[in-house]
This record gives C-alpha cells, structure tokens and sequence, in this order.
C-alpha cells in the first residue's frame, strides 16, 4: 500500500462553526487522530484538493446535494469519507 493509499486528510475551514471542535480537538491531541493532517480549506493548495474529492467521491452525494460545504470532514486514502458526529 502506497502512502498516499494510507493518506488520512482532515478538512477544516477555521470560521466554521461545525469545525471548531475538531480543530480544537486536532491541536490539543494529535496522537489521538493517528497519522491524519489537518487542512485548512482556506489555503488555495488544500481548497483544490477538497474541491477534488467533494466533487467526485460517492461519500460527498448528500453534501452536494444539499448545496453544503463538507467540512468538517475526513478523506481516507482518497476514496472514503467520513464526517465527524461529534469530537
């Protein structure tokens, strides 16, 4: 399996309201989300990344069908997503 297999990416937008327990979560105990990153959607690189996996990965139906965001969410070795319920 190829790092970017492995690749575990959190996506945040720091004025979101839905994102602030995570990110406070993330800083607080790294450790506690393995080997994920963390990124902020308002970096443009991290924006176009998202952008890529909310527009095609199934995981992200509901949120576009919704006209909604997605973050917070979790992509999983670019193909599985997660949202978080509660941090």
């Amino acid at each position: 399996m190829t790092a970017e297999e492995k690749r575990t990416e959190i996506f945040i937008h720091p004025d979101c309201p839905d994102c602030a327990s995570v990110i406070t979560a993330y800083n607080d105990n790294p450790d506690r989300f393995g080997d994920a990153g963390l990124y902020d959607v308002t970096e443009l690189g991290n924006l176009k990344r998202f952008l890529q996996y909310r527009d095609r990965l199934p995981g992200y139906a509901a949120v576009r069908e919704a006209g909604k965001i997605g973050v917070p969410s979790k992509v999983i070795g670019g193909t599985v997503v997660e949202f978080f319920d509660a941090v």
